[in-house]
C-alpha cells in the first residue's frame, strides 16, 4: 500500500520547503535561524536546501516550485502563520493529486496505472460530507452567538455545564457529532466557551443525540438545561411535551431512550436526578440554532417571572 501523501512526505514537501528556504535566504535576505523558525523544521534541515533541490524530481518542478513561491509571498508580507502556509500547500496538494503533478509523480514512481483515479473518486465523494461538516461546524457557532446574549444564562444551565451539539445526517458515531470542547460554561453570568466547535468533543450528549437521531432522523441537536419546578412550568406554557426519567426505573437516559416508541421535536427528557446526579432536562430540534432560540426563549421567559417575583 502506497498512497500518494507517502510521496508527498518523502519528496513533495521537502522540496517545497528547501524551495522556500532557497528564496528566503539568498533572494530576501533571511538567516537560516529565521527560516527555521517560519518552517518550524531544524536549522541542519533548511541548510540542506541545496542538496535538496539538486536531487529533486525532474518532473513537476515548475508546479511545485509555484507552490513554494506563493508560500513566500505571503512570508515576505508578513503572513507567515502556520494557518496560511498550510492552507497554501493543503489546496495544492489535493488538486494536484487529481491528474496533476503529484498523481504523475505517483504512477511513475510507484508504478500505478495510467487508468488510476482514486483521488478524485475520494474527492468527489468527500465534497457533499465536508459541506455538511463545515456547515454543521458554522451553524453551532451561530447558536453559540445567540446563547451569548442571554442575560442571566448562569441560571438555566446545570451546575455541570452545558453543550450544544450537531450531527451528520448519517450520523452513527460520536465522530459524527459535533459539540464544543470543555463545555460552555458561563462567566459573569453570559455563555462562553474555551474554542470553537469540532467533531468528537462531546461524548455525553453525543451519544444522547445519536439515540434521537436514531428515533426521529429529523433530531440533529440536542442540548441540556438546568430542570427545576420553575422551568418545568415554563416548558409546559411553552407547549412542550415532558417525558420524565425515574432513575429507580432506569440505569440511565440510553436505557430510558430505548423504552420511547417516538420523540418529537416538542419533547423534551427530563432526568429527576438522584444521590449525587443533578436533576436536568433535554431539549431536541433540527439545528443548534433552532436549539438555541429555543433557550433564549426558555431563559427569557424565566427571566420575566423572577422579575415579576422581586416586584
Amino acid at each position: 500500500m502506497r498512497p500518494p501523501c507517502e510521496l508527498v512526505v518523502r519528496i513533495i514537501l521537502p522540496y517545497i520547503r528547501a524551495r522556500i528556504a532557497k528564496q528566503l535566504i539568498e533572494e530576501h535576505g533571511y538567516t537560516s535561524t529565521q527560516v527555521s523558525r517560519i518552517l518550524k523544521i531544524s536549522k541542519p534541515s533548511v541548510l540542506k536546501y541545496r542538496k535538496i533541490l539538486r536531487e529533486s524530481p525532474a518532473r513537476g518542478v515548475d508546479v511545485l516550485n509555484r507552490i513554494a513561491d506563493e508560500a513566500v509571498e505571503h512570508i515576505v508580507r508578513g503572513e507567515a502563520e502556520d494557518y496560511h502556509l498550510i492552507k497554501i500547500v493543503c489546496r495544492a496538494c489535493m488538486l494536484e493529486k487529481m491528474g496533476g503533478t503529484i498523481c504523475s509523480l505517483h504512477r511513475s514512481v510507484y508504478g500505478f496505472s495510467e487508468e488510476c483515479d482514486i483521488c478524485r473518486d475520494v474527492v468527489l465523494g468527500i465534497g457533499e460530507l465536508a459541506l455538511e461538516r463545515a456547515n454543521i461546524l458554522g451553524d453551532l457557532m451561530e447558536a453559540y452567538r445567540i446563547l451569548s446574549t442571554i442575560d442571566g444564562f448562569n441560571k438555566i444551565i446545570p451546575e455541570v455545564r452545558t453543550n450544544i451539539v450537531m450531527c451528520t445526517k448519517d450520523a452513527g458515531k460520536v465522530e459524527d457529532v459535533a459539540g464544543f470542547p470543555g463545555r460552555i460554561t458561563v462567566i459573569k453570568g453570559k455563555a462562553s466557551i474555551v474554542s470553537p466547535p469540532k467533531f468528537g468533543a462531546s461524548k455525553h450528549l453525543a451519544t444522547i443525540l445519536l439515540k434521537a437521531h436514531k428515533i426521529n432522523p429529523e433530531i440533529n441537536s440536542c442540548t441540556c438545561i438546568r430542570y427545576s419546578g420553575k422551568i418545568d412550568a415554563c416548558l409546559k406554557a411553552s407547549g412542550y411535551r415532558l417525558l420524565y426519567m425515574d432513575r429507580r426505573k432506569f440505569k440511565d437516559i440510553i436505557n430510558f431512550m430505548n423504552s420511547l416508541k417516538s420523540l418529537n421535536m416538542n419533547d423534551v427528557i427530563v432526568d429527576l436526578g438522584g444521590r449525587g446526579i443533578e436533576p436536568v432536562a433535554y431539549l431536541f430540534a433540527q439545528s443548534a440554532t433552532e436549539i438555541a432560540r429555543r433557550v433564549k426563549q426558555i431563559a427569557e421567559k424565566i427571566n420575566r417571572e423572577f422579575s415579576k417575583l422581586a416586584v
